[in-house]
């Protein structure tokens, strides 16, 4: 079980995640609710890699030293953990980030099919709805 995981050229690129307690909180919840059925296997992912998948997807170029070096040392979320911590981040920090709807994005100029306009109707459309609010 995984929890959604923000990504560029969707219309959660410009949403925020839980934070790492939050998503913890929530996992002990199912985890508790689900195993009361019987021949029921859950397996639940890590949040913190639910952040360092957010990281991968969303982060621009100045990124790419952080990433460089983790590939180096080990893809541990301790590893993680220490490169965010050089860059004066965290896996929380990079989990309450989010793109305004007026950013340019790294991936702008990227040619696919779902035009940004589209993707900020869906967006707004997901937080009037889900959120009551027209901006999350």
């Amino acid at each position: 079980m995984n929890q959604m995981i923000t990504k560029a050229s969707t219309p959660f690129q410009f949403a925020s995640m839980f934070s790492l307690k939050d998503s913890k909180i929530i996992q002990r919840y199912y985890h508790k609710e689900l195993y009361k059925i019987s021949n029921l296997s859950l397996s639940q992912f890590a949040p913190e890699w639910a952040a360092i998948q957010r990281i991968l997807s969303l982060r621009d170029a100045s990124y790419y030293n952080p990433v460089a070096n983790v590939s180096k040392i080990g893809n541990t979320i301790g590893n993680w953990k220490k490169m965010l911590k050089k860059i004066n981040s965290s896996l929380d920090n990079e989990l309450s980030w989010y793109y305004e709807l007026t950013d340019s994005l790294p991936w702008d100029n990227i040619n696919h099919k779902l035009s940004r306009a589209l993707l900020i109707k869906a967006f707004k459309q997901y937080c009037r709805k889900y959120v009551g609010s027209e901006l999350c």
